[in-house]
């Protein structure tokens, strides 16, 4: 299938009350995929070439029923980070992830895309569908605890 017609193409978006910066900071850190109940392990493989989760990082995602081995191919703080899955079960082919972090009244808006195909012998459309379903919610999740967090440390400050 072409990528102007992916079988699973995921966008999640929030405007979370904190400026681009804190936002893409908390977002965009690996370590709170764990935000999602069904993210039960993220690990670094690889540091970035400036280090850590810079570009060039390759980590490991483990999930309830998926594991994903992901390397980090843009960061452009405060504004864009992007991934690409490299190896995947099941097996998909993927388009790349991206998120975007900008200014909007109330806060920063961001919105988190991903697109793929899932192989015919892993269930193909079937499987790209309920996947779509299951990482809608775990993007939310993700986006929705870094908000409530982000909203708790404002409010000690």
């Amino acid at each position: 299938m072409p990528i102007d017609n992916p079988m699973g193409t995921i966008v999640v978006e929030r405007v979370i009350a904190a400026p681009p910066a804190a936002v893409f900071d908390i977002v965009t850190d690996s370590n709170n995929l764990k935000f999602a109940a069904l993210v039960l392990r993220v690990k670094r493989i690889e540091e970035g070439r400036s280090g850590g989760w810079s570009v060039g990082a390759v980590r490991e995602v483990i999930g309830a029923g998926a594991w994903f081995r992901e390397e980090i191919t843009v960061v452009d703080r405060p504004h864009t980070f992007g991934y690409q899955i490299l190896k995947a079960v099941p097996p998909i082919t993927h388009f790349g992830g991206t998120i975007e972090v900008t200014p909007a009244p109330g806060g920063s808006r961001v919105v988190w895309r991903s697109s793929y195909d899932i192989a015919l012998l892993a269930g193909g459309k079937v499987t790209a569908a309920l996947a779509q379903r299951i990482l809608q919610l775990a993007f939310g999740q993700v986006l929705d605890t870094s908000a409530k967090k982000l909203a708790a440390a404002a409010s000690r400050s």
